[in-house]
This record gives structure tokens, sequence and C-alpha cells, in this order.
């Protein structure tokens, strides 16, 4: 059958659209996904994820920063780095200088919470187009690494010891021997 033209018309603007519905639902649920998806490697992450922006406000406490900081991530969604974190003002500060110069630190800051040694890492949270959203502090717990380290070092340091202590002796017994010290040989 053969359609009027207005009829034509109307049609294709029906046809397109519901493309453009189609293509909004496929999008919206590719988004969901990855959103999804993002929520899950956070929540998974061994190390702790905090996410800042840029007034200092928690947007994300994952679950590992929450038990590494000894938080509640509900406390500490919307609020200032500043009420929540277990750090003292000044490793605060560093945190965020850090985030704004990251070549200006040389390596993880080493604070001590709870009893364990946490190591940050801050950075500058960028969005495609270059602009800054906020920082974003990862958290790990050093404490079993640097107490492994200490025990190498300290192994390292005993053999050491205990292998110049012999070797003193006998280069002594033979320079009391090659300077004749106790006679003919």
């Amino acid at each position: 059958t053969e359609f009027s033209p207005s009829r034509r018309s109307l049609l294709q603007a029906v046809r397109a659209e519901l493309t453009t519905s189609l293509e909004r639902y496929e999008l919206a649920n590719a988004v969901e996904e990855s959103r999804r998806l993002a929520e899950s490697v956070i929540r998974e992450m061994q190390d702790g994820a905090i996410v800042l922006d840029p007034e200092g406000r928690c947007v994300v406490c994952n679950p590992a920063a929450s038990r590494l900081l000894g938080i509640d991530p509900q406390a500490s969604s919307g609020c200032p780095v500043d009420e929540w974190l277990p750090l003292p003002r000044a490793s605060i500060e560093r945190l965020r200088r850090s985030a704004d110069d990251p070549l200006d630190e040389n390596g993880d800051m080493l604070f001590e919470v709870e009893g364990r040694l946490l190591a940050f890492t801050a950075g500058p949270l960028i969005e495609p187009d270059g602009s800054r959203r906020g920082i974003i502090v990862l958290v790990r717990d050093v404490t079993e690494t640097v107490a492994a380290e200490r025990l190498k070092q300290d192994f390292v340091s005993m053999v050491g010891h205990e292998l110049r202590t012999p070797l003193t002796l006998i280069r002594t017994s033979i320079d009391l021997l090659t300077e004749e010290a106790a006679g003919d040989l």
C-alpha cells in the first residue's frame, strides 16, 4: 500500500524517534553497566581508595580505606577530609600538595594509623577534557613489608658482623706469624 506524503513523513519521524530512543536506552544501559563495574572494582580493591572533590569533601571511600583507617564510610561521605581522616592537619596538607604536584614528593608518604604503617599516595583526579575534578588518595598497609625489610637488614647486618669477627681473628694471627713475633715459622 502506498502512503501519502504526510503519513510517510509521520512514519519517518516516528522511526527516527524510536531509533533515538533505542540508542538512548542502549547508551543508558552501557553507562549503568560501566558504573556497576567501576563500583564493583572499587569495592573489591585490597588497597584503600578515597576520592575527594575540589573542596576536599569525601565523594568515595571504599571498604578497604574504611577498614585501614578505622572509619565509618557513611560518616566520611560528604564531609571535609580534615574532619574524619585520622592524620594531623599538616599531613593532610602534605597529601594535598602532593596531589597538586605529584612530582614534588618522592614516593609514598608513610603514616602510622592505629598501630599500622600506611602508605598514602595522592594524585589529581582529571576529567577527559583536562580539568581537575578532585583528588584521589590511595592507601596501602605496608606494616608487614616494612617489618620484613627490617628483618632482612638485621639479618644481613648480623651475618656481616659474625663473618667479620672470625676473619679479624684469622687476619691478626696471620699478621703475628708473618711478623715472626712468635718466633720462626
